[in-house]
């Protein structure tokens, strides 16, 4: 086989010609490797365990910047080129024994204001502020543009449907694969017949070649031509479960990232099995009658300290003020998004009764038990949400006002010369926060969730399965 330039591949493999960016991909032992045309330059490369798994592999006929690579056992791996083949999406079908494929990009060339303005499904997600998760670098808590996973690969100027066909030769079951997400199967009832190649002949038809000689189309026209609906739901489906996942994900980094660090530093701190003694008794005494017992003053000279109460101010600070940001910024705006993409996928269906039937019907006849509950369990969350930022901020400020008094205390046992800085008699709240914040501190369990991720994650998790 001779490509352009006169270069000489060898003849069991073949190369895949990528014109947006005069390269050509081709496999060799372990890999595939991505060449410069004309020059056989070797570009990046794809290391795969197993050549022989590998079915066939596409660029993206849209920007060549990614490679689709599908294996016998089903499953399609998506890499950017341009990051030398790193991989950006998996996606699994639960086929084996896949014998040919494609990777199909249909753009949407239509005119998008009048198409916008023939629907009733006006995307008001759209008019909301650009939603953001929440990430943590050397530099510290940040919170970059969110974009779900599938959404990564499959951004472009104009509106696009990602198609994977496949083929399971032991079946003849074909399975179209839409945007990375939806998985429809095509039973085809003539099992053993192997398909040596699958081509694009027109939009949204694919001619399907048997080795036999038989050809068979597949026709996806009506099932993601707008009009009908099913695109529109399929995204608004695919869109809510990336939310779904976006709400544990942040519930989950809270957890590990934020309270379970700052509860387990308190912990070392009041260890009764290191101390010898009660810490909370201790400063509650301390507190009630300004009586520092002889375990006490040690613990507040060597156990606490000056780098010790740096830390505490660091972490209660850091562990607080970055979950109030996340609530507010990541949380709230989420579940605000899952309440409106359930009550557009309830319309969406009506809307296609409507169709179906050609006439009206009593709207409690088409709630969706579903969609129903995923409203109700995210409304009841937002709620919970919106409590929890006024239960953390109320928290956060009487914890300043006892690391002052700790702070006093602390320094009176290392300086007999100290004077304190807070007056607990100039204001009578200052007692109340001091002691409220001692059984905040000392009294929980390594284990006390101030999330409550648990309830969290199980409502999350009903959702998802619905």
């Amino acid at each position: 086989m001779k490509l352009n330039g006169g270069l000489k591949l060898k003849e069991e493999y073949h190369a895949v010609y990528n014109k947006q960016l005069n390269v050509y991909a081709t496999r060799e032992d372990k890999s595939i490797e991505i060449k410069k045309l004309n020059t056989n330059i070797l570009l990046s490369s794809i290391f795969i365990r197993d050549i022989s798994q590998v079915t066939t592999f596409n660029w993206d006929s849209l920007t060549g910047k990614y490679l689709s690579v599908i294996f016998k056992d089903g499953s399609i791996r998506i890499n950017d080129m341009l990051q030398n083949g790193k991989l950006v999406a998996f996606l699994r079908t639960k086929l084996n024994g896949i014998d040919s494929a494609i990777w199909d990009r249909i753009v949407s060339h239509g005119d998008q204001d009048s198409l916008k303005s023939k629907s009733f499904n006006h995307n008001i997600l759209s008019f909301m502020p650009q939603l953001v998760k929440y990430v943590s670098d050397g530099s510290g808590p940040n919170m970059t543009p969110f974009i779900p996973q599938m959404a990564v690969w499959r951004q472009y100027k104009n509106k696009i449907t990602d198609i994977h066909l496949l083929h399971q030769y032991s079946t003849d079951t074909f399975v179209v694969v839409i945007n990375g997400e939806y998985i429809l199967n095509l039973p085809n009832n003539a099992p053993n017949n192997k398909i040596c190649k699958i081509l694009t002949t027109s939009k949204n038809i694919y001619s399907c070649y048997y080795e036999n000689g038989y050809v068979k189309e597949i026709d996806i026209h009506n099932f993601i031509n707008d009009e009908g609906k099913a695109m529109t739901l399929l995204e608004t489906y695919t869109l809510m479960k990336d939310y779904l996942k976006y709400v544990k994900d942040h519930v989950n980094v809270m957890m590990k990232k934020l309270i379970t660090p700052f509860l387990a530093f308190i912990q070392k701190l009041k260890d009764p099995s290191v101390h010898n003694f009660n810490v909370h008794e201790h400063l509650m005494s301390l507190f009630f009658d300004g009586i520092i017992s002889t375990e006490l003053s040690e613990w507040l000279q060597y156990t606490i300290g000056e780098k010790n109460l740096e830390t505490l101010h660091e972490m209660i600070d850091h562990a607080y003020k970055t979950c109030s940001q996340i609530l507010i910024m990541c949380i709230v705006p989420v579940l605000e998004r899952i309440i409106i993409l359930s009550n557009q996928i309830q319309s969406i269906l009506l809307s296609l009764q409507l169709i179906n039937q050609g006439s009206i019907v009593n709207l409690d006849d088409v709630t969706i038990p579903e969609t129903k509950h995923i409203i109700t369990e995210c409304q009841y969350l937002l709620k919970k949400t919106i409590e929890k930022i006024r239960d953390i901020r109320h928290e956060s400020s009487i914890l300043k006002t006892f690391l002052v008094w700790l702070e006093d205390k602390a320094h009176e046992v290392m300086n007999e010369d100290h004077i304190d800085i807070l007056d607990i008699n100039s204001d009578s709240k200052y007692g109340f926060q001091i002691a409220n914040s001692l059984d905040i501190l000392f009294e929980r369990n390594i284990d006390y969730d101030i999330m409550d991720s648990d309830e969290y994650i199980n409502r999350i998790s009903t959702c998802e399965a619905e």
